[in-house]
């Protein structure tokens, strides 16, 4: 059983769980995701039906298995999916968009000139509201990452000491990113 946490209305979770069985999974059926996910038969079918119709997911491999309407495969659609990730380093703040196939869709590049805790975030904001910008329609974003130089307390996923500027401690970049 696979359990997501999100602030959102009871459609709109799950329609992003569903998804992201999806695209964890990689290759699935409408029946496999009902049975990890708990959503009704309906439920399900009325979400995969939206995401093959918006281009998120593909439906393949059709699958005979005796009398009846045959069994179809669900798979993300590498070029709709994306996923954002911004490094920052001594030299500088990157943010790159990647497809879950793998190809690169938009990348920006600021120079490293921070010198506050609140310039750090405002640019780290900054560069992913750009990015969505640039997703718009074309794109599903479905994360973001952040990985940065210094001390990293994982549990917590709070930056502890950020070796460039003193200022920087107990930055926790997953509670500035919900």
């Amino acid at each position: 059983m696979i359990s997501y946490i999100d602030n959102h209305t009871d459609s709109q979770k799950s329609y992003r769980n569903i998804l992201a069985y999806i695209i964890k999974k990689g290759k699935t059926t409408r029946r496999e995701i009902q049975q990890q996910t708990n959503y009704s038969w309906s439920s399900v079918s009325s979400v995969v039906a939206v995401l093959i119709n918006k281009k998120h997911v593909i439906e393949t491999d059709s699958v005979n298995r005796g009398v009846g309407r045959g069994t179809s495969y669900i798979i993300p659609n590498g070029e709709k999916l994306v996923s954002i990730g911004v490094d920052i380093n001594s030299i500088g703040f990157s943010l790159t968009l990647i497809g879950i196939d793998g190809t690169v869709k938009y990348t920006s590049k600021k120079p490293f000139e921070i010198i506050s805790k609140e310039g750090m975030i405002n640019l780290v904001y900054e560069m992913i509201d750009d990015a969505i910008k640039f997703i718009d329609d074309r794109y599903v974003l479905t994360s973001i990452g952040v990985s940065c130089q210094g001390k990293v307390d994982l549990e917590h996923k709070t930056l502890i000491q950020y070796p460039f500027c003193k200022e920087i401690v107990n930055l926790n970049f997953k509670q500035l990113l919900e």
